[in-house]
């Protein structure tokens, strides 16, 4: 018996269930996962999200030295000691900037979802692959890329307003993929400041008056 066309729909997505992506408009530091991705190219540089997280962690950058220079492959694992709200920085290596092409960056992300697989560190958040901080591409081209090469899903980070719009837009377009929006935080409350202490005035002073002159008692001269 042939299968509907609706039923058979249903069941291609039994055996690949939606990935689920969240976008994500908060600064890197906020972003709460349990690992921040930031893919790094040649000539290595601290610029953009690098040079933020370079100021924020104490110059880790800087004192990582020669460890990083965005090879292909390369892995550079660091713990936010809690300075930001995910737990662990991944910095990925993309080779040569002016050598990449969409090819290879599908390539070397699909290297980096085995490689996560195994650190197994929980929910993922993304920078825009070669487009943040490189400005590679394009943002809907890094996206796309990414969310082909991850089947995991995770969180897209990239807190330019225009820029998420237009990736909300390119992800309503893939059918396999479920957007979750990132629950918004209620507004701090800021308490009223109490009102400034009332300043008691001293009592008024009262000059004192000196106590009248005692003339003295000259007893009576009898004669």
């Amino acid at each position: 018996m042939k299968k509907s066309k609706k039923t058979a729909n249903k069941d291609r997505q039994r055996a690949h269930p939606p990935q689920k992506w969240t976008l994500s408009g908060q600064t890197i530091s906020e972003v709460e996962a349990g690992v921040l991705v930031i893919g790094t190219a040649k000539p290595f540089k601290h610029q953009g999200a690098l040079g933020y997280l370079n100021h924020t962690l104490d110059l880790v950058l800087e004192r990582l030295g020669e460890n990083i220079q965005g090879e292909k492959g390369e892995r550079v694992l660091i713990n936010t000691h809690g300075r930001w709200r995910s737990s662990w920085i991944l910095l990925f290596g993309l080779g040569e900037l002016e050598d990449l092409t969409p090819e290879n960056l599908r390539r070397e992300l699909e290297h980096l979802a085995q490689d996560l697989k195994a650190l197994n560190l929980g929910t993922t958040a993304f920078l825009l692959p070669g487009y943040d901080p490189y400005k590679w591409g394009s943002p809907e081209e890094s996206a796309r890329i990414l969310i082909e090469a991850l089947p995991q899903g995770g969180i897209i980070v990239n807190p330019n307003r225009k820029i998420q719009k237009r990736l909300e837009a390119l992800l309503q377009t893939i059918p396999q993929v479920e957007i979750e929006e990132v629950p918004e935080k209620p507004p701090e409350v800021t308490p009223p400041l109490p009102p400034p202490p009332v300043k008691e005035e001293p009592p008024p002073r009262v000059k004192k008056e000196p106590p009248p002159r005692r003339e003295p008692v000259v007893p009576p001269i009898e004669t």
